[in-house]
């Protein structure tokens, strides 16, 4: 199993960096994941009046290298740009069973 990761692993970054070479980009694979590793995704949780709370992530902008790399790999540049999620928070779920156990008896 290690093996064949490796082996698909090797192959994905031959591929990736003859597409950078194509287009004139030379960097080393440490150089690509450093300059890639700057773009992150933000993940902000709130919790609301009535007690649910949201989470919501966003990417942070990519900047004019990030904008570069995506172009030639053909990579959205914005992934995911926006995404919230509404939940009840762990407690409040249990507050609420007990309350309605409570009222169904």
């Amino acid at each position: 199993g290690h093996l064949f990761i490796s082996v698909l692993a090797y192959h994905f970054v031959h591929t990736l960096r003859l597409q950078l070479k194509a287009q004139g980009i030379n960097d080393s694979w440490n150089t690509l994941r450093q300059t890639m590793a700057m773009q992150r995704r933000v993940i902000v949780t709130m919790q609301r009046r009535d007690g649910r709370v949201v989470h919501v992530r966003k990417a942070t902008r990519p900047k004019p290298r990030h904008q570069t790399l995506g172009n030639i790999l053909k990579l959205d540049p914005n992934p995911r740009s926006n995404a919230s999620r509404v939940g009840l928070r762990p407690l409040a779920k249990a507050a609420l069973g007990a309350a309605q156990a409570a009222t169904a008896m």
